[in-house]
């Protein structure tokens, strides 16, 4: 039997590319309470130069006048643009602006394949029943119709089944897309909207709630508990099975879901030891873990994990690498020693009581003046010319700059006298005469 509905109602007529957008934003913009959106995709920017969707706009203005709306998107052809617009709701209007709003991917049942709706409830008492996608194209080059009804009996049977494609769940759908479906985030206390963790860079795939060694997606990847260290109760952390596992080439599922990952009728933990003792489960366990003296038996991760000859190798050959790592820090010191000595002096042509050592070091320019017979060190016995270092370089200390003894004198007379052929003794044998 067909539902029928009368009484009286109101309504309003949508043609696209007509009038289509602007009806839909005046009943986003009339919501008060709620908003229930139901579409195939829902595009956040428009094509073709359009810009921003207005249809955003109109929901985040609803939002941000503490309307709740849900957003239910179809799944079936998930995509990079179905992903942006679920996380926008989510991350953006959700999580970080702090609004009434929640976005979720349709999971399919038996007898529903594709979510194909783009339908919309409002405040309980308007319905939306159309042919119009929530994108530039079907808004403003198809030939679309619509047609919104005012009538609360209409209204509650379409929230009913809005309902029940909004809460129903499956094994692979996964709204916010962090590689972990919602039934599973569910079930381990997870957020099966926010992949992103608030206030942080991190992903909550990539938390550890349980500090078993294994984050949240690898709990799920080896069928584990995200909220229990030891799913199986064999008082052996997941971390460490999966561990196990791997080095006895086991199905890492099975060491976290049972107590006997290798069928062989002993049990996990009478081979590898508990991680915590005093988590363990039963008296046989102490028992199988102890040698007759009541030591510690041996099991493949050791208490001591210097014990095994692979270990102490390791921990030579980092002893080696640190001490060559600090004589190559000796040796780059050196040449850097070295290289600044091969530096050229920079000599001030200018007024030579100003500072004679230029803060650079940079090639000489031609005709700047380095005089002979300037030493550097107490012995005086390198020449400037060779060392060519203007600073204290704490080793031979600054430069003594002997050509500059000759208060009054530029360094253009100096070098022309030294040039001329006199030695530096007698030149200042010349300047005491002329003095």
């Amino acid at each position: 039997m067909p539902l029928i509905y009368d009484g009286p109602f109101g309504a309003v007529l949508l043609t696209c590319p007509d009038d289509c957008i602007q009806s839909l934003v005046w009943m986003i913009d009339h919501a008060r309470e709620t908003l229930d959106i139901s579409v195939q995709y829902f595009d956040l920017g428009w094509h073709w130069g359009y810009g921003d969707n207005p249809l955003i706009e109109a929901v985040e203005r609803a939002a941000n006048r503490s309307v709740t709306v849900r957003l239910l998107i179809n799944g079936y052809y998930m995509d990079d643009g179905i992903q942006e617009t679920v996380n926008h709701f989510n991350h953006r209007l959700n999580m970080t602006d702090g609004l009434d709003v929640e976005a979720r991917v349709m999971a399919p049942s038996a007898e529903i394949t594709k979510l194909h709706d783009k339908s919309m409830i409002v405040d309980g008492e308007w319905s939306l029943f159309s042919s119009i996608n929530w994108g530039s194209n079907s808004a403003l080059r198809n030939r679309e119709m619509g047609i919104a009804i005012e009538h609360v009996a209409l209204a509650e049977h379409q929230t009913f089944i809005f309902e029940e494609d909004w809460n129903r769940l499956d094994s692979i759908t996964d709204t916010d897309g962090d590689g972990m479906p919602d039934y599973w985030e569910i079930e381990n206390g997870l957020n099966r909207s926010w992949s992103a963790v608030p206030g942080t860079t991190n992903s909550e795939q990539n938390l550890d709630p349980d500090g078993d060694g294994l984050a949240n997606l690898q709990e799920y990847q080896n069928w584990g508990n995200a909220q229990n260290p030891d799913t199986d109760g064999d008082c052996i952390h997941d971390g460490d099975e999966v561990m196990w596992a791997w080095d006895q080439s086991l199905e890492a599922t099975l060491a976290v879901q049972t107590a006997d990952a290798n069928l062989d009728g002993i049990p996990d933990n009478e081979t590898v030891p508990c991680t915590n003792p005093e988590d363990e489960v039963s008296d046989s366990i102490d028992d199988s873990n102890t040698t007759d003296d009541g030591e510690d038996e041996a099991g493949p991760f050791r208490e001591d994990a210097m014990d095994s000859t692979s270990a102490k190798i390791l921990f030579a050959l980092v002893v080696i690498a640190a001490i060559s790592l600090l004589g190559a820090l000796g040796v780059m010191l050196f040449n850097s020693r070295s290289e600044a000595a091969g530096k050229v002096l920079v000599d001030d042509v200018g007024d030579i009581s100003g500072e004679i050592w230029g803060e650079e070091e940079t090639e000489a320019p031609t005709g700047s003046v380095i005089l002979e017979g300037t030493s550097v060190g107490p012995n005086a016995s390198s020449e400037a010319r060779e060392v060519a270092v203007g600073r204290d370089d704490g080793v031979f200390g600054a430069p003594k700059l002997d050509g500059y003894e000759f208060p009054g004198w530029s360094p253009q007379q100096v070098q022309e006298a030294l040039d001329s052929g006199l030695t530096l003794e007698e030149l200042r044998e010349k300047y005491e005469a002329d003095e």
